[in-house]
């Protein structure tokens, strides 16, 4: 019973994504490559919550570095953009200290007036490189949970992530950080059943 729940749960994520798919179509979503400088910047400083914008930041900054010394930390983000607007940035991060069969949700930035949809459809795209081109078993986040200023830790409940723990007032007054899991190997077998039953329609 416990197994049928899990199948189910996998495989209502599974067509969730391949409806993002068309929805990124439709609205002409494009992914560009991150270059964390100009508008990018402007944009994570704006669009993230004070405070976070900063981690970020300090994030990044790291993150150019190694890459300068051709050192690689872990890190793939990309920018969605719609025309010349960005609408957010994504990615997702491994860390050499944990087992090979993890993998950590990067932080996610979208335009503040994005609707749910189009978050929702950065956050699904994400899932989708992940099982399409990694082999990553379980998928990890940290997500700030302030349900004044962001709706993102109801998004990820929706994506049936679960829940691990909660960090009260980590980031201040408030902003908890909550951790939560999602079973990506479940996933990626009713991911690869919906994409095999799309070929056979073409």
């Amino acid at each position: 019973m416990e197994q049928q729940f899990v199948d189910r749960r996998a495989s209502l994520l599974a067509n969730k994504i391949a409806r993002t798919n068309s929805f990124i179509q439709r609205q002409n979503i494009q992914k560009v490559p991150v270059t964390f400088e100009g508008e990018q910047l402007d944009f994570i400083r704006l669009a993230m919550v004070d405070g976070i914008n900063e981690d970020a930041l300090r994030t990044i900054d790291f993150h150019q570095r190694c890459l300068g010394a051709e050192i690689d930390n872990g890190r793939q983000y990309w920018c969605m953009k719609k025309g010349d607007e960005i609408i957010g940035l994504s990615g997702f991060h491994y860390r050499l200290w944990d087992p090979k069969s993890i993998v950590w949700g990067g932080w996610f930035v979208a335009q503040p007036n994005a609707s749910a949809m189009t978050k929702i459809a950065m956050l699904l795209d994400t899932l989708k490189v992940l099982l399409e081109e990694t082999n990553y078993q379980q998928l990890y986040i940290e997500v700030f949970a302030d349900t004044e200023q962001s709706n993102i830790l109801g998004i990820y409940q929706s994506l049936l992530f679960t829940e691990l723990s909660r960090f009260e007032s980590f980031y201040g007054p408030n902003q908890d950080m909550v951790v939560m899991k999602l079973e990506l190997d479940d996933l990626r077998k009713h991911w690869l059943d919906v994409t095999r039953c799309q070929q056979l329609v073409q």
